[in-house]
């Protein structure tokens, strides 16, 4: 049975860093293609919006670890009595309240059809055919 449970956790371990290398060739991949292109697409801030997100990511990160609760957990009879990882699943737990949130204010916003016009920009002309 001890080794069953080896290959598992083996198999998560290999699936976890297979994620992260995913993630890191994303990155650079998506790095490399917006280097030098216009930080506007289609009158979008697209560079705003992306680094907007990257630090209510980091700050709610932040946040969160601090001000979770380190008080232990009885759960089925035995007690969770580590600070660390109290704080972290409280940290996961609440950014992940967080970001779900303005998520769905990003998507009211964009479904109302709120727009502000901006002057410099000039709004195609409609034809008459």
């Amino acid at each position: 049975m001890s080794r069953i449970i080896d290959i598992e956790l083996a198999l998560m371990y290999a699936a976890i860093l297979a994620a992260v290398a995913a993630i890191a060739w994303s990155a650079v991949k998506a790095l490399r293609m917006r280097n030098g292109m216009a930080s506007n697409d289609n009158h979008i801030p697209a560079r705003k919006i992306a680094g907007a997100t990257v630090v209510l990511l980091v700050v709610s990160l932040l946040v969160t670890f601090l001000s979770g609760s380190a008080a232990p957990m009885h759960v089925n009879g035995t007690e969770y009595a580590q600070r660390f990882w109290l704080k972290t699943s409280d940290m996961l737990i609440n950014t992940s309240l967080i970001l779900l949130v303005i998520a769905v204010i990003g998507i009211v916003f964009s479904i109302s059809g709120y727009c502000r016009r901006n002057s410099k920009v000039s709004k195609p002309e409609a034809s008459n055919s």
